[in-house]
């Protein structure tokens, strides 16, 4: 229980960077974030969106099954720029395109890679 714990926080953590990165990189404001508690901002959004993929992400994925058939996949694409969306709809000072979205949901898809690549090593 406490492993599956802390891989839950590694990924949110990861998740967390992920996207200050994006938002570094993809956001349309041009003051940008700023203020006292941006790590903190971030590391909750990155929680926000392992949590969201951990309860939302299931119920679309069921819904949308015959779309994801249909199209091979590319549907799974979607449903991640959807969550990416809905994250970011809580940050202040925050405001993405589509496209940028996209970007962000391949790079979450790349980051949480990499930490199962992590985990199974050990």
């Amino acid at each position: 229980m406490l492993r599956q714990l802390a891989w839950f926080l590694a990924r949110a953590a990861v998740n967390g960077l992920v996207l200050a990165l994006a938002v570094a990189l993809f956001n349309r404001n041009p003051e940008g974030v700023s203020g006292d508690n941006v790590v903190w901002m971030f590391l909750l959004a990155g929680l926000m969106f392992a949590i969201l993929n951990a309860v939302v992400r299931p119920f679309l994925v069921i819904v949308a099954l015959p779309l994801i058939l249909l199209s091979m996949g590319i549907v799974m694409v979607l449903i991640n720029v959807l969550l990416v969306f809905l994250t970011l709809r809580f940050l202040p000072e925050v405001d993405m395109g589509f496209w940028g979205a996209v970007a962000t949901a391949l790079m979450l898809a790349i980051g949480n890679y990499f930490v199962s690549v992590v985990g199974a090593k050990k």
